[in-house]
């Protein structure tokens, strides 16, 4: 299991070291639910750069297409609201 990720791994890798620094972009997201600093962990094993805002709450990364597009979907799939309780029962007197 483990040679099948260092295989992908490396592939991705020169795929993306391929397109040079000169194809990179940049893009800011601004997250609503989770914190940037928090997301910001989930990409810290990349080499590409991500800053954060705490105070606008502010996601800043910059790298290739590959990985504008991977750090955009991840932000789709944690940066949901948080479930709302399904049996909340309210008395008022």
């Amino acid at each position: 299991m483990r040679k099948i990720f260092i295989c992908v791994g490396l592939a991705l890798a020169s795929a993306l070291s391929a397109q040079g620094p000169a194809a990179w972009g940049s893009q800011t997201i601004q997250l609503k639910y989770v914190r940037a600093d928090e997301l910001r962990r989930v990409f810290s094993g990349q080499s590409y750069a991500v800053a954060v805002n705490p105070e606008l709450n502010l996601l800043t990364f910059r790298g290739p297409p590959a990985f504008i597009k991977e750090v955009e979907e991840t932000v789709k799939r944690l940066d949901v609201a948080p479930a709302v309780p399904a049996n909340v029962e309210v008395t008022v007197y």
